[in-house]
Protein backbone atom coordinates (compact mmCIF):
# COMPACT_ATOMS: atom_id res chain seq x y z
CA UNK A 1 0.00 0.00 0.00
CA UNK A 2 1.38 3.65 -0.79
CA UNK A 3 0.66 5.33 2.28
CA UNK A 4 1.40 8.99 0.56
CA UNK A 5 -0.81 9.31 -2.21
CA UNK A 6 -2.94 12.19 -1.37
CA UNK A 7 -6.83 11.29 -2.34
CA UNK A 8 -8.90 14.32 -3.10
CA UNK A 9 -10.04 15.85 0.51
CA UNK A 10 -13.09 17.29 0.46
CA UNK A 11 -16.35 16.33 -2.48
CA UNK A 12 -18.68 19.08 -3.30
CA UNK A 13 -21.70 19.80 -5.31
CA UNK A 14 -21.96 21.74 -8.09
CA UNK A 15 -23.82 23.85 -5.81
CA UNK A 16 -20.11 24.26 -3.76
CA UNK A 17 -22.30 22.31 -1.04
CA UNK A 18 -19.78 20.37 0.91
CA UNK A 19 -21.03 16.34 0.76
CA UNK A 20 -18.34 14.66 2.06
CA UNK A 21 -14.84 14.68 3.54
CA UNK A 22 -11.85 12.42 3.88
CA UNK A 23 -10.62 13.61 7.54
CA UNK A 24 -7.93 11.35 7.98
CA UNK A 25 -5.60 11.93 5.50
CA UNK A 26 -6.80 15.93 5.92
CA UNK A 27 -5.41 15.07 9.52
CA UNK A 28 -2.29 13.38 8.14
CA UNK A 29 -1.41 15.36 5.19
CA UNK A 30 1.00 17.77 5.80
CA UNK A 31 3.49 15.07 7.26
CA UNK A 32 6.07 13.32 5.15
CA UNK A 33 6.56 9.43 5.85
CA UNK A 34 9.69 9.83 8.19
CA UNK A 35 7.70 13.02 10.05
CA UNK A 36 6.98 12.82 14.09
CA UNK A 37 4.05 13.26 14.64
CA UNK A 38 3.29 11.97 18.27
CA UNK A 39 6.21 11.59 21.02
CA UNK A 40 4.58 9.60 23.82
CA UNK A 41 6.35 9.72 27.43
CA UNK A 42 5.59 6.13 28.10
CA UNK A 43 4.53 4.54 31.37
CA UNK A 44 8.36 3.71 32.51
CA UNK A 45 9.49 6.99 31.60
CA UNK A 46 10.93 6.54 28.28
CA UNK A 47 9.92 8.69 25.30
CA UNK A 48 8.65 6.84 22.43
CA UNK A 49 8.83 9.13 19.04
CA UNK A 50 5.52 7.92 15.94
CA UNK A 51 6.07 9.22 12.66
CA UNK A 52 3.14 9.17 9.94
CA UNK A 53 4.27 5.53 9.02
CA UNK A 54 3.80 4.80 12.58
CA UNK A 55 0.37 6.00 12.70
CA UNK A 56 -0.74 5.11 9.81
CA UNK A 57 0.35 1.00 10.71
CA UNK A 58 -1.06 1.21 13.73
CA UNK A 59 -4.46 3.18 13.29
CA UNK A 60 -5.36 1.16 10.16
CA UNK A 61 -4.71 -2.49 11.74
CA UNK A 62 -6.57 -1.01 15.03
CA UNK A 63 -9.70 -0.25 12.03
CA UNK A 64 -9.56 -3.48 10.85
CA UNK A 65 -9.71 -4.61 14.79
CA UNK A 66 -13.14 -2.85 14.80
CA UNK A 67 -14.57 -3.45 11.61
CA UNK A 68 -13.82 -7.22 12.61
CA UNK A 69 -15.87 -6.98 15.95
CA UNK A 70 -18.70 -4.63 14.96
CA UNK A 71 -21.64 -6.28 13.66
CA UNK A 72 -23.86 -3.83 12.08
CA UNK A 73 -26.23 -4.67 8.69
CA UNK A 74 -26.60 -0.70 7.97
CA UNK A 75 -23.88 0.28 6.03
CA UNK A 76 -25.67 4.15 5.42
CA UNK A 77 -25.60 4.58 9.63
CA UNK A 78 -22.56 6.17 10.79
CA UNK A 79 -20.92 3.83 13.36
CA UNK A 80 -20.47 4.68 17.30
CA UNK A 81 -17.17 3.79 19.06
CA UNK A 82 -16.48 4.92 22.92
CA UNK A 83 -13.09 4.51 24.36
CA UNK A 84 -12.57 4.61 28.14
CA UNK A 85 -9.29 5.44 28.24
CA UNK A 86 -6.70 8.11 29.36
CA UNK A 87 -4.08 10.24 27.76
CA UNK A 88 -1.70 7.62 26.16
CA UNK A 89 -0.40 6.21 22.66
CA UNK A 90 -3.59 4.23 22.39
CA UNK A 91 -5.86 7.10 22.71
CA UNK A 92 -3.92 8.99 19.43
CA UNK A 93 -4.38 5.91 17.74
CA UNK A 94 -8.04 5.00 18.80
CA UNK A 95 -8.90 8.62 17.26
CA UNK A 96 -6.91 8.12 14.47
CA UNK A 97 -8.39 4.50 13.76
CA UNK A 98 -12.24 6.31 14.31
CA UNK A 99 -11.36 8.73 11.39
CA UNK A 100 -10.33 6.17 9.41
CA UNK A 101 -13.38 4.60 9.74
CA UNK A 102 -15.49 7.40 9.53
CA UNK A 103 -16.60 7.01 12.63
CA UNK A 104 -18.86 8.81 15.47
CA UNK A 105 -15.79 8.08 18.33
CA UNK A 106 -16.45 9.20 22.25
CA UNK A 107 -13.59 8.79 24.81
CA UNK A 108 -14.56 9.17 28.46
CA UNK A 109 -12.22 8.87 31.85
CA UNK A 110 -10.42 5.70 32.82
CA UNK A 111 -11.13 5.92 36.38
CA UNK A 112 -14.63 6.22 35.88
CA UNK A 113 -17.06 3.89 38.22
CA UNK A 114 -18.89 1.24 36.46
CA UNK A 115 -22.09 2.71 37.18
CA UNK A 116 -20.88 6.08 35.25
CA UNK A 117 -19.17 4.23 32.61
CA UNK A 118 -23.47 2.84 32.05
CA UNK A 119 -24.74 6.32 32.41
CA UNK A 120 -22.41 7.14 29.26
CA UNK A 121 -23.30 4.05 27.82
CA UNK A 122 -26.83 4.72 28.13
CA UNK A 123 -26.29 7.99 26.60
CA UNK A 124 -24.06 7.54 23.77
CA UNK A 125 -25.32 3.62 22.66
CA UNK A 126 -22.39 2.82 21.16
CA UNK A 127 -21.52 -0.12 18.23
CA UNK A 128 -18.06 -0.89 20.37
CA UNK A 129 -16.18 -0.45 23.77
CA UNK A 130 -12.45 0.18 23.17
CA UNK A 131 -10.55 -0.02 26.62
CA UNK A 132 -7.41 -1.50 27.96
CA UNK A 133 -7.05 -5.27 29.61
CA UNK A 134 -6.84 -3.30 32.88
CA UNK A 135 -10.07 -2.53 32.95
CA UNK A 136 -12.34 -4.37 31.03
CA UNK A 137 -13.32 -6.37 33.93
CA UNK A 138 -15.11 -2.88 35.18
CA UNK A 139 -16.34 -2.11 32.00
CA UNK A 140 -18.15 -5.66 32.07
CA UNK A 141 -19.70 -4.59 35.52
CA UNK A 142 -21.34 -1.53 33.60
CA UNK A 143 -22.80 -3.16 30.67
CA UNK A 144 -24.20 -6.08 33.43
CA UNK A 145 -26.10 -2.58 34.82
CA UNK A 146 -29.35 -3.19 33.57
CA UNK A 147 -28.19 -3.33 30.06
CA UNK A 148 -29.63 -6.05 28.20
CA UNK A 149 -27.95 -5.06 24.67
CA UNK A 150 -24.64 -7.36 23.89
CA UNK A 151 -21.59 -4.65 22.90
CA UNK A 152 -18.20 -5.77 22.24
CA UNK A 153 -15.46 -4.84 23.74
CA UNK A 154 -12.18 -4.62 22.09
CA UNK A 155 -8.43 -4.30 24.07
CA UNK A 156 -6.25 -1.46 22.87
CA UNK A 157 -3.40 -2.18 24.62
CA UNK A 158 -0.34 -1.18 22.29
CA UNK A 159 1.15 -4.41 22.23
CA UNK A 160 -1.76 -6.20 20.90
CA UNK A 161 -1.31 -3.85 17.51
CA UNK A 162 2.04 -3.22 17.24
CA UNK A 163 2.84 -6.44 15.82
CA UNK A 164 0.90 -7.06 12.69
CA UNK A 165 1.45 -6.54 9.06
CA UNK A 166 -0.46 -3.23 7.76
CA UNK A 167 -3.71 -4.58 6.78
CA UNK A 168 -5.27 -3.16 3.82
CA UNK A 169 -8.36 -0.94 4.72
CA UNK A 170 -11.17 0.76 2.74
CA UNK A 171 -10.80 4.54 4.32
CA UNK A 172 -14.41 5.97 5.03
CA UNK A 173 -15.11 9.45 4.39
CA UNK A 174 -17.23 11.73 6.81
CA UNK A 175 -20.76 12.84 5.37
CA UNK A 176 -21.86 16.21 5.61
CA UNK A 177 -24.34 14.99 8.35
CA UNK A 178 -21.91 12.73 10.40
CA UNK A 179 -20.43 13.67 13.87
CA UNK A 180 -17.30 13.75 15.11
CA UNK A 181 -16.77 12.88 18.17
CA UNK A 182 -19.00 13.39 21.24
CA UNK A 183 -17.75 14.30 25.18
CA UNK A 184 -19.19 14.05 27.93
CA UNK A 185 -19.65 16.87 30.93
CA UNK A 186 -18.43 15.40 34.51
CA UNK A 187 -21.50 14.76 35.72
CA UNK A 188 -20.80 16.27 38.86
CA UNK A 189 -24.22 18.12 39.19
CA UNK A 190 -26.14 14.72 38.18
CA UNK A 191 -26.96 13.38 34.99
CA UNK A 192 -23.68 13.72 32.46
CA UNK A 193 -24.30 15.64 29.39
CA UNK A 194 -23.60 14.79 26.07
CA UNK A 195 -21.73 17.47 23.85
CA UNK A 196 -21.56 16.36 20.35
CA UNK A 197 -19.32 18.01 17.43
CA UNK A 198 -19.55 18.00 13.39
CA UNK A 199 -16.48 18.01 11.88
CA UNK A 200 -16.52 21.01 9.52
CA UNK A 201 -16.94 23.86 11.88
CA UNK A 202 -14.85 22.01 14.39
CA UNK A 203 -11.84 21.15 12.63
CA UNK A 204 -11.88 24.88 11.26
CA UNK A 205 -11.59 25.89 14.79
CA UNK A 206 -9.15 23.74 16.18
CA UNK A 207 -6.76 24.44 13.24
CA UNK A 208 -6.92 28.03 13.71
CA UNK A 209 -7.19 28.67 17.98
CA UNK A 210 -3.88 26.33 17.62
CA UNK A 211 -1.78 28.64 15.03
CA UNK A 212 -3.41 31.80 16.60
CA UNK A 213 -3.07 31.37 20.02
CA UNK A 214 -0.39 28.97 20.30
CA UNK A 215 1.86 30.04 17.14
CA UNK A 216 1.57 26.11 16.04
CA UNK A 217 2.80 25.33 12.49
CA UNK A 218 4.68 22.38 10.77
CA UNK A 219 7.54 20.84 13.00
CA UNK A 220 6.60 22.86 15.97
CA UNK A 221 6.31 21.03 19.33
CA UNK A 222 3.11 21.12 21.84
CA UNK A 223 2.73 20.03 25.04
CA UNK A 224 -0.92 19.39 26.35
CA UNK A 225 -1.08 17.97 29.61
CA UNK A 226 -4.57 16.82 30.16
CA UNK A 227 -7.00 14.04 29.58
CA UNK A 228 -7.84 12.47 26.41
CA UNK A 229 -11.66 12.80 28.15
CA UNK A 230 -11.22 16.57 28.20
CA UNK A 231 -11.76 19.02 25.02
CA UNK A 232 -8.37 21.01 25.17
CA UNK A 233 -6.84 17.24 24.72
CA UNK A 234 -8.94 16.65 21.35
CA UNK A 235 -8.46 20.28 20.42
CA UNK A 236 -4.63 21.16 21.29
CA UNK A 237 -3.07 17.86 21.80
CA UNK A 238 -4.86 15.90 18.79
CA UNK A 239 -6.54 17.50 16.10
CA UNK A 240 -5.15 21.12 16.05
CA UNK A 241 -1.82 20.54 15.86
CA UNK A 242 -1.80 17.38 13.52
CA UNK A 243 -3.75 19.87 11.02
CA UNK A 244 -0.97 22.10 11.00
CA UNK A 245 2.04 19.61 11.02
CA UNK A 246 2.81 20.27 14.20
CA UNK A 247 4.67 17.26 16.58
CA UNK A 248 2.41 16.82 19.88
CA UNK A 249 3.62 15.35 23.24
CA UNK A 250 1.10 13.04 24.84
CA UNK A 251 1.53 12.51 28.83
CA UNK A 252 0.92 8.84 30.13
CA UNK A 253 2.36 9.87 33.70
CA UNK A 254 -0.09 12.12 35.15
CA UNK A 255 1.69 12.64 38.25
CA UNK A 256 4.44 14.08 36.27
CA UNK A 257 2.80 17.75 36.31
CA UNK A 258 2.63 17.92 39.47
CA UNK A 259 6.62 16.94 40.27
CA UNK A 260 8.48 19.85 39.45
CA UNK A 261 11.95 18.95 38.77
CA UNK A 262 11.12 16.03 36.74
CA UNK A 263 8.40 17.94 34.93
CA UNK A 264 11.80 20.15 33.78
CA UNK A 265 13.77 17.17 33.48
CA UNK A 266 11.28 15.77 30.37
CA UNK A 267 10.80 19.57 28.93
CA UNK A 268 14.55 20.17 28.35
CA UNK A 269 14.27 16.53 26.53
CA UNK A 270 11.70 17.63 24.43
CA UNK A 271 11.98 21.24 23.66
CA UNK A 272 8.20 21.82 23.09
Amino acid sequence: MDFFIKPPLTFKSKENELIEQNIYYKILHKYNESDIVFKIIKNNGLIKNLTKKDCIKLSINFASEIRKNIKTNDANNQIKIMAIIGASEESAIFMLSSLYLGAHHCICFEDLSSDAIRQRVDIFKPDAIICKKKIIKKVNIALNINYQIKIPIINIDSEKIDNNELKSEKVNNYKKDYSLFTLFTSGSTGKPKAIIHGFSEYLNYAEFTTEYFFGIKKNSTIFTAVDAGWINGHTYAFYGPLLLGGISIINEIPSLISIPRILCKYLNKIKP
